[in-house]
């Protein structure tokens, strides 16, 4: 029983050692296994291979983490060396959540029905000067009392990671809190650590994946999609008002998956819009009704307008006049 903990333990935490697989599958004595070791370790020596210590080096570069297990889903860590828009290699990792059929996650802001957005940090990592996590262009998705924004099936968020000493290996640790969820909500926090080289010179299998879902992170008003039209009308009375907005895209496919999601400075996001595909303009209006009480909300800064489609999206601040 102690043994197949033991053996669990190590499998979660990436490392495999030697030495215990040969206790494990001889069934000898520790000490016995140690002394083989120490043989090994002197043949390697002899023939000028450097040993890692017992148990495996701290900071090995590694591909990916094992995938953990979380509430209807699971998920793990990957990385890659790849060259960025500078020309330069760096390093990029990501967190993988793959969810059973009905599942989803959140967007930075979950919608107005309410959600769990995701929060990730990355303070126990050790030599990594930064790590800035991308989320991609999200989904909305319909609810009983309003719409959702997020990632149903599978996602992979980018992190860009930069060293502190490209000389040392690096372990970037990620701490997570954020929700699975269906008809309910459950929140879920794990931990994951992956090693990295101190310089980022080896692309992995998971470079494409990772590349892919970067180009898919809204970027600022150069991105795919572009505001052609921003108009507010104020209500009758102090009534709901109206924002209306048009969205040109650079494919006539990408008009039936656009969408249009919009932020005061606060937080708050407005209420889903109705849709009016142009294909033949490859374009698309949004109308927003804009509730009473959010009226002053909208006005007290610039509003961040995302605006998406399945290759990627654009983001947008504009500002309403004071009424």
């Amino acid at each position: 029983m102690r043994q197949g903990m033991r053996q669990e333990a190590m499998e979660q935490d990436g490392h495999w050692n030697g030495q215990d697989r040969c206790c494990k599958q001889t069934r000898v004595r520790s000490l016995r296994c140690a002394a083989f070791a120490g043989v090994i370790a002197g043949l390697l020596m002899a023939l000028g291979v450097a040993a890692e210590p017992v148990g495996g080096s701290a900071h090995a570069a590694e591909a990916e983490t094992p995938w953990l297990a979380l509430h209807n889903a699971r998920t793990r860590l990957v990385a890659s060396a790849w060259i960025d828009e500078a020309g330069q290699s760096r390093h990029l990792a990501g967190l993988e959540i793959e969810m059973a059929p009905g599942w989803k996650t959140y967007w930075r802001n979950p919608g107005d029905a309410g959600g769990v957005p995701p929060s990730i940090a990355f303070e126990k990592s050790h030599n990594v000067a930064s790590a800035t996590v991308e989320l991609p262009a999200p989904k909305r998705f319909a609810e009983a009392y309003g719409s959702t924004i997020g990632y149903a099936n599978r996602v992979l968020f980018p992190i860009r990671v930069e060293v502190a000493d490209a000389e040392r290996p690096s372990r970037l640790t990620l701490t997570a809190y954020l929700g699975i969820c269906e008809e309910i909500c459950v929140p879920v926090d794990f931990e994951l650590s992956l090693g990295l080289d101190g310089r980022a010179g080896r692309a992995t299998t998971h470079l494409p994946a990772l590349t892919a879902a970067l180009a898919r992170v809204p970027r600022d008003e150069s991105g795919p999609v572009e505001l052609v039209e921003f108009a507010s009308e104020a209500g009758d009375g102090g009534g709901a008002g109206k924002l209306t907005l048009v969205a040109r895209y650079r494919s006539a496919s990408d008009v039936a998956s656009g969408d249009a999601f919009v932020e005061t400075q606060s937080g708050i996001v407005l209420p889903a819009p109705a849709r009016e595909p142009r294909p033949q303009q490859r374009s698309a209006r949004f109308s927003f009704d804009v509730p009473k009480d959010l009226a002053e909300e909208m006005t007290r800064g610039p509003l961040t307008i995302t605006l998406t489609s399945e290759t990627g999206g654009s983001v947008w601040r504009r500002a309403l006049a004071q009424p």
